[in-house]
């Protein structure tokens, strides 16, 4: 089954990366939505996570195709 997720981008503070940094991603503060499968989100989260990124307040729905309005 498909899913619609919902989350935040974050940098892992245990990295310790520079300043400018985590300032870049706080004046972006943006949520994104992907369409995954679970596992595929699991991929997707574990290889974000290798380069030092973290997703924050992750939700779900179930994926619909999108309604054309004319």
């Amino acid at each position: 089954m498909e899913y619609t997720y919902s989350f935040a981008v974050w940098p892992d503070e245990s990295w310790k990366m520079d300043q400018p940094i985590y300032d870049l991603f706080r004046a972006m503060g943006q949520r994104v939505e992907m369409a995954f499968t679970s596992e595929e989100f699991e991929r997707f989260r574990s290889s974000l996570s290798r380069k030092g990124l973290t997703l924050r307040e992750v939700s779900r729905i179930p994926y619909t195709e999108p309604e054309p309005v004319y």
